[in-house]
């Protein structure tokens, strides 16, 4: 495969991955893979890598997903930056989750953290603080769940004001901070970001549903 047949792929890859077609990102990513490795595109293979366990993780093939993650990681510590291993870190410490570890799981979020925090990465800070709240709403404990969902907007926040594209993933930071108020008793709270919630949110359309229950 040349470079310009690769881009091609590259287009087409990250086209069914954010339309949630995993089988179809699945059957076209190997090649995709051993190509960007080939032609020594190592930033592109750690993203195909990165969404080729997730892909798999979404269609429940975990044992597939690990092995994929292993592989990741290695590229991950021979080429990445510092972005690069955070979100690494982000994506094991999902996977520990999975596996009941969240204590291992929270581990890997403070080693992205620091990371994130040394470096000033307000994009990582929201996410890794919003994950942070999330295995806290696990654990039953509502109160931190309800501090780190907090941080998380504060850095969410931050990075709208620094971008044109509004952040979508602050969504994730106002469900976990709605859920907190809920277990809490704090119901007038809850409402009003739930609401605010289904006003602005279109894509995708499940969260709604979700979010309705």
């Amino acid at each position: 495969m040349d470079l310009q047949e690769f881009e091609e792929l590259w287009i087409t890859l990250n086209e069914l991955y954010s339309a949630n077609r995993y089988l179809e990102y699945i059957e076209l990513s190997s090649p995709a893979i051993e190509s960007a490795n080939a032609l020594a595109l190592y930033d592109k293979a750690m993203h195909l890598l990165r969404y080729s366990c997730m892909s798999y993780y979404q269609v429940g093939d975990l044992q597939i997903s690990i092995n994929l993650l292993e592989k990741y990681r290695e590229l991950t510590f021979l080429y990445g930056n510092d972005i690069d291993v955070i979100q690494y870190y982000s994506l094991a410490s999902i996977y520990w989750g999975t596996f009941g570890q969240q204590k291992k799981s929270e581990e890997l979020l403070m080693k992205g953290l620091e990371i994130a925090e040394r470096i000033q990465h307000i994009e990582s800070m929201g996410k890794i603080y919003n994950n942070l709240s999330g295995l806290e709403i696990e654990l039953g404990k509502y109160a931190k769940a309800k501090r780190l969902a907090l941080k998380s907007l504060f850095y969410t926040n931050e990075f709208d004001l620094k971008h044109d594209s509004p952040y979508k993933g602050i969504i994730h930071a106002k469900t976990n901070l709605a859920i907190a108020h809920i277990w809490l008793e704090e119901f007038e709270e809850a409402n009003t970001l739930l609401q605010e919630l289904l006003m602005t949110i279109k894509d995708p359309p499940y969260n709604k549903a979700q979010l309705e229950v």
